[in-house]
C-alpha cells in the first residue's frame, strides 16, 4: 500500500508538471492539450481524488475548465466520433462536479447516432444529473437488445470502429458494465 501511494502521488506530480497553460494535457510534455487525452486525466484525478489521494483542487479544476472549453454545440459535431467524445467528455465534467445539464440533454436528441459506449457514458451522465430521469430507460433497453448473449457470457459489439476514441469492443462492453453497475445493479 505504501508503494502504491508513492506511485500515485509521483504520477500525480508528473500530471501536474505537464499540465499546459490552457489546462489541459497532450500526448506528451509540452505538446498542444488533446481533449481525449486531458479528459482521461481529468477522469484519473477524479478517481484519485475519490480513493483519497490528495489532488490539486487547482489542477483539477483547471482540466475541468478545460474540458468545459472542448465542448462543442450539436451543430459542428459533425462524425459520429464527434459525438462520442461530446458523450465522454459531459460524462468527465458530471463526474468532476461540473455537469453540463444543457448539453446532455441536447446529446440525449442524438443518442441513436452514438457508439454503445457512448451511450453508456450519456447514460452515466444522466443518472449524475438524475437517478429518476426516464430518458434513462430508453438507454437501459438499448443496452438489452444490443446485448450479444452466449453461452460463455454477455457482451456488446460495435457496428462501426472508433478508433479516434480509442475504442475497442472489450472497452464497449466494460464501460456498458460499469453504467449498469451504478444505474441498474
Amino acid at each position: 500500500e505504501a508503494a502504491l501511494k508513492t506511485q500515485v502521488d509521483t504520477a500525480l506530480q508528473r500530471l501536474y508538471n505537464w499540465q499546459n497553460s490552457d489546462g489541459g494535457w497532450g500526448w506528451w510534455q509540452g505538446e498542444k492539450s488533446d481533449p481525449l487525452t486531458s479528459a482521461y486525466v481529468v477522469l484519473g484525478m477524479i478517481e484519485a481524488s475519490i480513493a483519497d489521494y490528495p489532488v490539486s483542487e487547482s489542477a483539477l479544476n483547471q482540466g475541468l475548465t478545460y474540458l468545459r472549453s472542448r465542448l462543442l454545440p450539436l451543430t459542428r459535431l459533425n462524425k459520429p466520433e464527434d459525438l462520442n467524445r461530446q458523450a465522454f467528455l459531459l460524462y468527465v465534467l458530471a463526474r468532476g462536479g461540473k455537469t453540463d445539464v444543457s448539453g446532455a440533454v441536447k446529446l440525449y436528441e442524438q443518442w441513436q447516432g452514438l457508439a454503445i459506449y457512448a451511450r453508456a457514458y450519456l447514460a452515466q451522465t444522466l443518472y449524475l444529473i438524475d437517478p429518476q430521469d426516464p430518458r434513462l430507460k430508453t438507454l437501459l433497453a438499448d443496452f438489452a437488445s444490443t446485448a450479444f448473449l452466449s453461452a460463455t457470457g454477455t457482451h456488446w459489439e460495435e457496428k462501426t470502429q472508433d478508433r479516434w476514441n480509442w475504442n475497442t469492443d472489450t472497452r464497449t462492453t466494460a464501460i456498458v458494465l460499469s453504467a449498469l453497475g451504478q444505474i441498474d445493479p
